[in-house]
């Protein structure tokens, strides 16, 4: 007969209590036998939907005996990891761990980071100036200043008016502009 154990698969059936040597398969001398049962812990599989970002060395396999299981954080440029989800729309509550032996699919929620600009105008004027965005609106046009009596000369990413002009804003961080 093949027995059966929760969360286990059955190996089969061992003269030893070490389990050494081959499966038994069959009985071929009338005698009394002490058999043990081998048995495997079965391994479930977690997959990672990770919409864009990204989880150094995911744990993809776990069996019964490490539960609950911490899920690992993931990253993603330009964004704050929001929690696991085991749905695709994100209903329900975020999961930080794996409760049950089963195989399992969780869900990474992002939210974007809202980065910031801040113009330094000199006495300069700007009307309804962006000054948030996220890295979906990348890039960002600069808007263009007015100064009674001068001509904008453009942006700088430094107070002395070093290096090139800036016309677009093209990485996922806070600025501040001159």
């Amino acid at each position: 007969p093949t027995p059966t154990k929760e969360g286990h698969n059955f190996v089969g059936w061992y003269l030893t209590d070490d389990f050494s040597g081959d499966p038994v398969v069959e009985l071929t001398e009338a005698k009394d036998y002490t058999l043990y049962a081998k048995w495997e812990e079965e391994e479930y599989t977690i997959t990672y939907e990770l919409n864009g970002g990204t989880l150094e060395n995911p744990k993809t396999k776990f069996t019964a005996s490490e539960l609950p299981l911490t899920l690992a954080t993931p990253t993603k440029e330009g964004y704050t990891f929001a929690g696991w989800y085991l749905t695709s729309d994100f209903s329900g509550n975020a999961v930080t761990q794996i409760t049950e032996a089963k195989n399992i699919t969780v869900y990474a929620k992002w939210e974007a980071i809202e980065y910031t600009i801040t113009y330094e105008l000199n006495e300069g004027t700007l009307e309804n100036p962006k000054t948030k965005f996220t890295i979906t609106e990348l890039p960002v046009t600069l808007p263009t200043p007015t100064k009674e009596g001068h001509n904008f000369v453009g942006w700088y990413l430094t107070d002395d008016f070093s290096g090139d002009p800036v016309v677009e804003l093209t990485e996922a961080k806070d600025y501040t502009l001159y």
